[in-house]
């Protein structure tokens, strides 16, 4: 079958299914599948050969439920880098890249910097792997509680061959931690979204992610207090923590982190929508 042919065959199953952008969707499948870019997916005639069009056909029929491309394709890009993911796993937002923005701006900051950071959360790993390029020094920890998701860290580990600076955990936040462990940046991306608004994200979020790595308890403040007021007697004097926090908790938060003598610089930066997306908060320098 001639390769129009069947963009159109799958442009209409994804349309009559109700799928936004189902154009930029197909052409996106079909990209993937012939590893051609999508810019020269349609310079010239190509026919596909009976197991593409199968393979094609499973992949539309997968996005007419709404199942995420990245799931579909099992790949994301993060920071320009491309990452394994699975449905084990958050897909990674480009608001995050703006966590990555600011710890590297505040490395300078860091008192004789040793390069100890600890991820918390770390899911796909994209945090410790993203930081890890960029800082060479640096040897990380990155925890989950979800073993399966510490799976796909280790194959996206491999991939950018960081398995040596980059010790993975199951962990319960601290619980694999010695208490006197001291880190000079603690990055954390947790679960923040209130449970009793699932209904109002879109499909292929609630239906797909998982929710372990999403719902934040009560209020989505549970999960963040449960872990935050310990947070400084893991950092160095003057080390820094970063996390990502939902639209609406910039005040609970900050009120939080406030609460702790040992911090004593609390910033809040804004994502690419204008709203409180990163908040971090830095240990006093004095022992």
């Amino acid at each position: 079958m001639i390769l129009q042919d069947l963009y159109r065959q799958g442009l209409k199953v994804l349309q009559q299914h109700g799928v936004p952008d189902a154009d930029l969707d197909c052409a996106f499948l079909l990209s993937h599948l012939l590893d051609v870019p999508k810019n020269q997916l349609f310079l010239c005639e190509r026919s596909l050969t009976a197991s593409q069009q199968e393979i094609f056909a499973q992949c539309i029929q997968r996005r007419s439920t709404f199942e995420p491309l990245a799931y579909i394709v099992g790949a994301q890009e993060f920071w320009s880098l491309p990452f394994i993911v699975t449905p084990a796993v958050l897909i990674p937002r480009p608001e995050t890249e703006i966590l990555v923005e600011e710890v590297l701006a505040v490395i300078p900051e860091v008192a004789e910097f040793q390069g100890r950071i600890l991820d918390m959360g770390t899911g796909s790993g994209i945090l410790p792997i993203t930081l890890a390029l960029e800082l060479p020094q640096g040897r990380f920890t990155a925890l989950d509680l979800s073993w399966e998701a510490l799976q796909v860290a280790k194959q996206n580990c491999r991939r950018h061959d960081l398995t040596s600076r980059i010790c993975l955990l199951q962990s319960s936040w601290y619980s694999s931690l010695a208490k006197n462990t001291l880190f000079d940046i603690i990055v954390c991306n947790p679960p923040y979204v209130d449970p009793t608004t699932f209904n109002a994200l879109q499909d292929d979020v609630v239906e797909y992610e998982p929710h372990l790595a999403l719902d934040g308890g009560e209020q989505g403040r549970a999960v963040i207090t449960s872990f935050c007021p310990d947070v400084s007697s893991y950092l160095v004097p003057g080390g820094w923590f970063f996390m990502e926090i939902g639209y609406d908790q910039q005040e609970y938060v900050t009120s939080l982190l406030a609460a702790d003598p040992l911090f004593t610089q609390i910033l809040v930066r804004n994502d690419y929508a204008g709203l409180p997306r990163i908040i971090s908060a830095r240990r006093s320098v004095e022992i």
